[in-house]
């Protein structure tokens, strides 16, 4: 069986799906790395390679609050 797609993905130009596809990605993987820390930014920032300042401005520009992992 074939997995569930947006029905609405095609309507997206080649440059509007890849922004949408980093945007999920990015959020899913700040989660995933929050999670992993117990919500500590320092130490998520520290494993995702980034300052911890540059990592609390991708959290505001992805929507994650780090506290829903503590």
């Amino acid at each position: 069986s074939t997995p569930e797609r947006d029905p609405t993905l095609a309507d997206l130009s080649w440059s509007e799906a890849l922004d949408r596809g980093r945007a999920e990605f990015g959020r899913d993987y700040l989660e995933a790395v929050l999670e992993r820390h117990d919500g500590r930014v320092s130490d998520a920032a520290a494993q995702a390679g980034v300052e911890r300042e540059s990592c609390y401005r991708l959290m505001r520009r992805h929507g994650v609050d780090p506290s829903r992992f503590r």
